[in-house]
């Protein structure tokens, strides 16, 4: 039977034109504009922020008046409930306009992949809300309809068709949990989400205000862009998909639960082997034929440019956040030169400390990681009235901008109408705001002079370790750029004083400030524990953890810390096949870091936080999840060995020397505890050293410059 591939694409193009979304807002005077970040998934934390301002009641009905809502995308992915997400949203949007409020939901890259059935990033526990009571035997008949159409297909193509052994249909099981197969056919294009999702936004201008979900890149856009293009590119990009793919499962490529690697996969095997008939000889193709290979063709090459997928475009674009607020401030003025737009809003790029301001106000971060269990942070939302900017979080508020604040400059924190709601300090930092006396501390912990290098393998011009500290206090902060590791979201900035020019990691994390934790294991992610590890690795003489220091930048307190050039962590040398020059002193420096490790209770040790440098010389880095009030001494079994100086250091140490010097960090129950476990390290060693000598457990640890 002959396929129409034109009816199948005018079919696909009808059922996207629903729910069509206006690309321009006009608030009246004073009307009250919120702005809701990235979600993922944490319907709870959603709940919490939207009550807290006062746009839902106890009944989660809409009570916000006309105030305008916009939600800048990413609500899917990650988080466990996003169906409860999808219908509060829905909901919301069907009851504001009866008390003359406005609630627009944006597409964010998640929900763009995930219309493109790219779900790498979705959490197989979400899919159980979509699952039905048929969850198994639709499961059931998808994997015979899989196996009836790879059977066939392969036989046309002449390839051996796969075997379809108890382990092989146990991982496709095991890939399509129960609600795995619903929740395409619910974000499908007759889905109701799905639908739901194909009427929205990728941008929308509300006044002078423009808001959506990453940022433009001028070198695509420049001044020559309008919302409604965007919009309009972003509905084409998705009816596209929707269009290969109604045409891929018409011929019998896919089934409907196939997803983008699959339909990738289909495609290429389609067209890199011809077509056969039963006796595995090559068939003339006819014109149905050779226009299906065509239409292969272009969804191959079309995928990696569609707006969904592509990083540099408009739902991925992270130049907002990463941006020089001197050198790149021209970019933001030629994207805004248009009338009467002002600002943008957008969320995409998680901001630890709270909403960011960019640019004086040019540009607002309220992506605030509000899934805590992903990327610890809080829910917020950014008020808009008229020209005032304010964050808003569930215990506090901050006036970001306003009349009384210039629109070129950001306000001053400390000075002004904005000093009195600025944030309080953190309980953590209570008592705690200022680093040890640097006098006493050079009483204790002499200076370290080697030789740093630049990114160019060029001698810096500073090397003692006091001088570098002085460096991360005063130099100027230029370019941050998001780095694409870690779970405490650090930054990496460049960063200038005088003839020195280096790179530093920013960390702002700082989660469970209250110190609870359960059943005895810590639950807290703190920046000042970098510090105190720093510091206490000078009192002990190892000088292996980077200099790093407390400062506020941008009213947002943190820790800066020396970035080691030309490095090389164990995960990169190992997936490099990097061998490791001199095994013994790897040892050694492998134990030294244990009995660290063992001291500050360190629970993130991994090879990725193990760093060597040019010279081979080992890095510790990343404790922000240490210090623990558990006087365990975890691992012990693995200290075979330690640094003869180190284990002095353990042993001669006073407890009011490491006191003095931890207490300005630590909470007195995390210095006991430490303590005890300083007392337990220094039994183990002894122990070791009474059953095997001293020869077999000590050594002499030496740095390479």
């Amino acid at each position: 039977m002959k396929r129409s591939f034109t009816l199948v694409l005018l079919v696909a193009s009808f059922v996207l034109g629903v729910h069509a979304a206006v690309d321009v807002v006009t608030p009246n005077p004073g009307q009250r504009i919120v702005a809701i970040g990235d979600i993922h998934g944490d319907y709870e934390a959603l709940v919490s922020i939207l009550k807290k301002v006062d746009l839902i009641d106890e009944n989660l009905a809409w009570q916000g008046g006309d105030t305008i809502m916009v939600q800048t995308g990413d609500y899917t992915d990650r988080g466990y409930e996003v169906r409860q997400v999808f219908d509060l949203l829905m909901q919301l949007e069907q009851q504001a306009p009866a008390q003359g409020g406005q609630v627009h939901v944006l597409i964010g890259n998640h929900e763009a992949m995930n219309l493109s059935l790219f779900l790498r990033d979705a959490a197989p526990e979400s899919y159980a809300a979509f699952a039905g009571d048929n969850a198994e035997k639709l499961r059931k008949k998808a994997y015979q309809s899989f196996v009836k159409l790879r059977r066939k297909s392969d036989v046309l193509m002449g390839l051996q068709a796969p075997h379809f052994s108890k382990a092989f249909r146990e991982e496709w099981y095991s890939r399509r949990p129960p609600g795995y197969l619903e929740y395409i056919d619910a974000i499908g294009p007759e889905g109701r989400y799905g639908q739901w999702l194909r009427g929205k936004n990728a941008v929308l201008r509300v006044g002078h205000t423009l808001f959506m979900h990453a940022g433009l890149d001028p070198a695509r856009y420049g001044s020559d862009w309008s919302e409604a293009a965007i919009n309009q590119r972003l509905r084409h990009d998705i009816a596209a998909f929707d269009r290969y793919r109604a045409a891929m499962i018409e011929a019998g490529s896919i089934t409907r639960y196939d997803d983008l690697g699959e339909m990738l996969g289909a495609a290429k095997r389609h067209l890199e082997n011809p077509k056969r008939d039963v006796r595995g000889n090559r068939m003339k193709l006819s014109a149905d034929d050779r226009a299906y290979n065509e239409l292969l063709l272009e969804f191959v090459n079309f995928q990696a440019e569609m707006i969904q997928l592509d990083s540099k475009d408009a739902l991925w674009f992270r130049g907002f956040a990463d941006w020089d607020e001197t050198a790149d401030r021209e970019k933001v003025e030629t994207l805004l030169k248009r009338e009467d737009v002002s600002h943008f809003v957008v969320g995409h790029t998680p901001q630890g400390s709270g909403i960011a301001m960019r640019f004086g106000g040019r540009i607002f971060l309220v992506d605030t990681g509000m899934l805590h269990r992903v990327y610890g942070g809080t829910p917020a939302a950014l008020e808009i009235r008229d020209n005032t900017f304010q964050a808003l979080y569930l215990d506090r508020s901050q006036i970001l901008l306003s009349d009384a604040t210039s629109a070129n400059e950001p306000p001053v924190l400390g000075e002004g109408p904005v000093a009195s709601i600025v944030p309080p300090v953190p309980a953590i930092w209570t008592g705690l705001a200022a680093e040890p006396d640097q006098a006493a501390v050079a009483a204790l912990t002499p200076d370290h002079q080697r030789t740093y290098i630049n990114r160019d393998g060029q001698p810096q011009p500073f090397r003692g370790d006091n001088q570098v500290l002085q460096l991360l206090r005063e130099a100027e902060v230029g370019t941050f750029k998001e780095l694409g590791s870690g779970k405490t979201l650090p930054r990496r900035a460049e960063m200038t004083h005088a003839d020195a020019a280096f790179r530093a990691i920013f960390r702002t994390v700082d989660h469970g400030g209250d110190f609870k934790r359960g059943a005895g294991s810590r639950v807290n992610d703190y920046f000042g524990y970098e510090v105190a590890a720093y510091h206490l690795s000078r009192l002990l003489g190892l000088y292996r953890v980077p200099p790093v220091v407390l400062r506020d930048y941008g009213g947002t307190r943190g820790s800066f810390q020396l970035w080691i050039e030309n490095s090389m962590t164990e995960t990169n040398r190992v997936e490099q096949g990097v061998a490791i020059p001199d095994s013994k002193r790897f040892f050694r420096q492998d134990q030294t870091m244990r009995v660290f490790d063992a001291l500050i209770q360190n629970l993130d040790r991994n090879q990725g936080n193990i760093l060597f440098d040019h010279k081979w010389n080992l890095w510790y880095i990343d404790h922000t999840r240490a210090f623990d009030r558990n006087p365990l001494l975890r691992d012990a079994k693995l200290i075979e060995a330690c640094d003869r100086a180190l284990f002095q250091q353990l042993k001669t140490l006073s407890d009011e020397q490491i006191s003095a010097v931890l207490t300005p960090f630590l909470r007195k129950a995390e210095v006991r505890s430490l303590l005890k476990r300083r007392k337990k390290l220094v039994r183990h060693l002894e122990k070791l050293i009474a059953e095997r000598g001293e020869a077999a457990v000590l050594f002499d640890l030496t740095w390479v410059d």
